[in-house]
Formats: C-alpha cells, structure tokens, sequence
C-alpha cells in the first residue's frame, strides 16, 4: 500500500467524523487545515552514523533476459531505469522530510545489482568507503536489486454525457494498469563494514486511463505508473531508516450563531495566524454557553497541535470533549494520544544520537 500515515489515516477518520457530525446543523461550518507529524522510524541508526549517499546499483550489465521480459509483460525497455531512478529520488524526499541524516545522491549507476528480490553479492569495502569519502558521508544505501511487472486490460465501456441538453451514450475505453515493483536494499556501514539493513520489498500500484479508443485509453497511461509506484516505495524505505515528517488533515470550526470571536479566530487560522486564533476562541470557552464552548475548546485544541504543542492540545480536546461533551473531540483526543506516543519515540531515537555523540 502507498506511505499514507498511521496518524494520518487516524487524521481522515477524524474529518469524515466531523462531515457525519456537523452536516445535519446548518449554521455550523468547518474548515481544512495542515498540521505536521514526526513519525518515528522503523529502525534506528547508529550514532556515528549522520550523512548517507543513495547509490542506484541496478544497471543490468547486458541482461538478455531482462530486456526479453520486458518485451512479453509490457514493460517498455529503459523503464527499470527510470523507475530505480524514481525510486533514489523517493527515498531522497523521504529524507528531505526528515531532522535525522544529511544525504546525497549519487550521480553514477552501478553496475552488478541483482533481479527482482535475488541480491548478487555485497559491494566491496573499499568501494563503499571509496564513494562514501566521495561524498562526505558516513554511509551508503544502495537500491541493489529493481525489477517491475505491468499488467494493462482494457474494458470498452457505455457512458452516457450531457451534450447540450440532451443526454447521450458514447463509447469510452478504460484502461487498467497493475504495476508490482520488487526491488532490494543495502544499508552500509563501512566504519564497522556492516551491513545494517538487507531487505526486499514488493509495491504495488493501480491506474487507470481514459480514451476514445484502445489506443488512447493506453496512451493516458503515459507509464507513469511505474515511476509513481517506484518513487511511493523510496518514501517508504525513508520511513523505515529515519524520523520523518508527515502531513496530518485537521479540521476546525470556523462560525456558528454568528459569533464574531468564533469567525474572527477562524479568519487569523487561515493566515496561520494561530496565536491570534487561540486569543480569540479562549474568550468564547470563558463567554459563551456550553455548545459555544465546547467548540471553541476543540478548535484550541487544533490551534495548539499546529503549533507544536501536543501536549496543550491533548489538554483542550479533553476539555471540549469531557467537560462541554462535543461528540467529535473524543476520536480526536484519541488521535493526539496516539500520535503524542509516536513523536516521543521519534525524539527519542534523536534524542539517542545526540546524547551519544
């Protein structure tokens, strides 16, 4: 599946909640805001280790039979070259995402790499401290083996369109794509020459494409499918070796009954102005009745997560939800537990590393 969150997920059901809760009250009204979440990784690092290099070794060296595959399963010849290259540059914005590693990318395409999930032996030592020294690095992460299968059927479907006022069937072709990306990784560590981390993964993505004809609804695919799956499966790998950002839907409340404070607050959130915001809700929770209230204390508790403070906001959604009883504000103190957990293990594993070095 694609590298959508834990919390993240968590974060949807909450808005879905609040379109379920809300939708039925027609002078209450919500808006969608971004908030950041630092995820912990999979795994955690040695402290000597703070920059790393990602290096492509998939260059197949004149495999005949890779080019003889790609022929019958569809996948055009130099895919698996974008494609790993798709998937260096995922595994670079993972990082990018992240406070724990420096990194490069190597511009060079090693040869050697192995086949779908069959690695052919380690690089050498003195390779690795070689491109490692070259870089000014402390170690290398090298996508060693890459292969791609696609699979495309095509329907040839009745819909009917709006042509002026007249309702019509056309013909359209709809083309489906299944990409599975199998590919190995190597995490190297040549200070000790250790290879912390050797593992294969499978990724799978769908698409679809649209046309007038067959050959149309193929053409939209335009094999994009294959770099998108490529470069979701980078990402993920960066989760799984470093803390990492990620990109949480909230909601808030932004007017009901006409309440000025309650608008005005919602106007200062949309510029990310929330400490005017949270001025502004905190004289509702101590103005206003009990429903007022209690949305207000819910929306303080999102103004304190954008802010960075967890732990303020797990304060008001247990507020709005205990004291004022808003529904919404129990599923979301829930989230905020949960991911409160998850950024101390995030900090922790930083925190570790600082503390060694």
């Amino acid at each position: 599946m694609s590298t959508m969150s834990i919390i993240a997920l968590r974060g949807f059901a909450t808005a879905l909640s609040a379109i379920l809760l809300t939708g039925c009250v027609p002078e209450l009204y919500m808006r969608t805001t971004t908030v950041q979440a630092l995820e912990p990784a999979e795994m955690t690092v040695s402290q000597h280790i703070q920059s790393i290099v990602i290096v492509n070794r998939t260059k197949p060296g004149g495999n005949v039979f890779n080019v003889l595959e790609g022929l019958f399963s569809g996948e055009a010849i130099g895919q698996d070259k974008s494609g790993s290259r798709a998937w260096v540059n995922g595994l670079a914005a993972a990082l990018r995402n992240s406070p724990r590693f420096e990194h490069a990318v190597s511009d060079i395409r090693l040869a050697g790499g192995g086949t779908g999930t069959s690695f052919s032996d380690p690089l050498e030592w003195t390779e690795v401290s070689r491109i490692c020294e070259a870089h000014s690095v402390d170690a290398l992460v090298a996508l060693e083996t890459y292969d791609t299968d696609s699979r495309v059927t095509v329907l040839e479907m009745l819909e009917v369109v709006k042509e002026g006022k007249q309702k019509v069937e056309r013909v359209v072709f709809v083309a489906e794509e299944v990409v599975t990306v199998k590919l190995g990784v190597r995490f190297y560590d040549p200070v000790n020459e250790d290879v912390l981390d050797q593992a294969s993964f499978t990724h799978t993505m769908t698409a679809e494409g649209r046309g007038a004809t067959e050959a149309q609804a193929r053409d939209d695919l335009n094999g994009r499918v294959i770099d998108a799956a490529s470069h979701e499966a980078g990402m993920e790998y960066g989760h799984i070796i470093a803390p990492v950002w990620v990109p949480v839907l909230r909601r808030y409340y932004t007017r009901f009954r006409k309440n000025e404070s309650m608008k005005a607050g919602a106007v200062a959130a949309r510029t990310g102005d929330w400490t005017t915001a949270i001025a502004r809700w905190e004289q509702i929770v101590t103005e206003g009745d009990t429903k007022m209230a209690g949305l207000a204390a819910y929306n303080l508790a999102v103004a304190h997560e954008a802010l960075g403070n967890i732990q303020e906001a797990i304060v008001w959604a247990n507020r709005s939800a205990t004291e004022f009883d808003n529904k919404l504000a129990m599923p979301y103190w829930g989230d905020l537990e949960q991911r409160q957990w998850l950024e101390n293990k995030a900090v922790e594993q930083l925190n570790r590393v600082k503390d060694d070095n």
